[in-house]
This record gives C-alpha cells, structure tokens and sequence, in this order.
C-alpha cells in the first residue's frame, strides 16, 4: 500500500534508528523520494502515461483525417495501377513475352472491372483509416471530427470530379465521395467501439 509523505514522516519517527537500521533507511529513502515528487512534480512514468493518453485535440484530429484521406486517395489511385503493372509487365517478360503481347495484356488488365473494383477497395481503405486516427486524436470529440472530415473531403473531391475530362464525371465523384464519406464515419465509430464502447463526451 503507498504511503503519503506526511504518513512516510509518522512511520520514520516511530522507528528506533539503532535498533532498526535497515527498516529506518528504507523507510527514509521512500520518505526522500516522494518528498522530492511532491516538490518536482510527476514522475517520468506518469509524465509518459500523461503525454500517451493526451487530450482532446479536434482540430489537428481534422487536419490530420483529412490529410490522410486526400493524400491517401491520390497515392493509391495514381500510384497503385503503376506498380501492379510494373510488377506483372516483369512477370510476363519473364515468361518470354514480347512488348506487344505485354502491352496488350497490360491494357486488358487495366480496363478490366475486376481492377476497378480492387483499386476501388484499396483506395475505400484510406478513408476508413483516416476517420480511425481522427478518432483517435479527438477521442470523445471523435464522431463531430469524422463528420468535419468526411463533409470537407467530399466536397474537395466532387469539385475536383465535376471540373475533369471524365463521362459521367459527377455521378461517378458523387458515387465515390458518398462511399468515401460512409467509410470515415465508420472508422471513427470502429475506434469508438473499441475504445469507449460508443460512449462520447458530446
């Protein structure tokens, strides 16, 4: 059972020095140590223990989710496509492939709906994790913050649909921004549900 100073103090007085030594200089090193606590605040463990849990910080779990959630996208949708290709362009060389035979299988493999739906799965990914770490950051706070994000990003991303070269460019920016919405939200109530069983502060 931890002790108090002030008890640490009362138990070192009702000790016979002589007759106890070993019990006197233990009870006087705990005595000096949560006196010099007292004096110099938390210790490292608790310090730590503090920064861990941390508090509340809305705005950077923002900034942080969207972040994640535009950046996220762009990696995987542009970057992605490139190194699958890459990777099966070497496997079909080495197979004794010429470049034409290469180029026409590329080209079926990246019209082909199978890879839309995998990048699409990919790239749904990203904004589960970004609504996970926003809730993460906003703890209690976490649903309100998702909401931020996925409002702000799907704004972003249907204004940056609408003003591109694409057929059905709207439909197919709504489609996926709605999808992307869906996602972050549940990335913040999957962190709820481990966290803090669906309990929030708001």
């Amino acid at each position: 059972m931890n002790l108090s100073n002030k008890e640490l103090g009362e138990v070192l007085n009702s000790i016979d020095r002589d007759q106890y030594p070993e019990k006197y200089n233990m009870v006087l090193q705990a005595y000096e140590e949560t006196k010099s606590q007292a004096l110099n605040g938390p210790s490292l463990p608790e310090k730590m223990d503090s920064i861990e849990k941390g508090s509340p910080s809305p705005i950077k779990a923002i900034i942080v989710g969207s972040l994640i959630d535009i950046l996220g996208g762009i990696i995987i949708k542009f970057f992605l496509p490139v190194i699958c290709s890459s990777i099966y362009t070497i496997i079909l060389y080495k197979q004794g492939l010429d470049f034409e035979k290469i180029e026409a299988k590329i080209t079926g493999l990246t019209t082909a709906p199978f890879t839309y739906f995998i990048t699409f799965a990919a790239i749904m990914i990203v904004p589960f994790i970004a609504g996970l770490i926003c809730a993460k950051i906003a703890k209690g706070n976490a649903v309100m913050c998702a909401l931020v994000v996925g409002v702000s990003t799907s704004i972003i991303g249907i204004l940056i649909g609408i003003n591109t070269n694409i057929d059905d460019a709207l439909s197919r920016s709504l489609f996926y921004n709605i999808t992307s919405f869906v996602f972050i939200i549940s990335g913040s109530l999957t962190y709820m549900k481990m966290k803090f069983g669906f309990k929030s502060e708001n």
